[in-house]
């Protein structure tokens, strides 16, 4: 068996989509991280969803997650307007982790 064979396709985002739609697919497909590529569809940066979120939590909530129960729906329209009109490269962190990328060889002789 070969890793193509057990490769799948994995929900992406790039640098210019709306932060609200990351979010929304985020949370939606319950994803650990967001695949984020570049205008070139090359891949930008891996961003784990504890890092998002923690930029959308209010800081008493991040200091004690014992907290994270009084979130509310009332508190969506206040998470809906700190991201909008930004895109993913604005609400990533700063701090990003690139992701690996492997190369297919073509043919025998990959060396040569």
């Amino acid at each position: 068996m070969r890793a193509q064979d057990l490769a799948e396709p994995f929900p992406f985002v790039t640098t210019d989509d709306n932060a609200i739609d990351a979010a929304r697919l985020l949370a939606g497909q319950s994803l650990a991280a967001l695949l984020v590529l570049d205008a070139d569809n090359q891949p930008y940066a891996i961003v784990p969803g504890s890092q998002l979120i923690r930029q959308l939590i209010p800081a008493y909530i991040a200091e004690d997650p014992a907290l994270a129960g009084v979130v509310t729906d009332q508190h969506d329209g206040e998470l809906a307007e700190r991201l909008a009109g930004l895109t993913v490269a604005e609400w990533a962190p700063r701090r990003l982790y690139a992701p690996p990328v492997s190369y297919r060889a073509e043919g025998p002789g990959r060396g040569s």
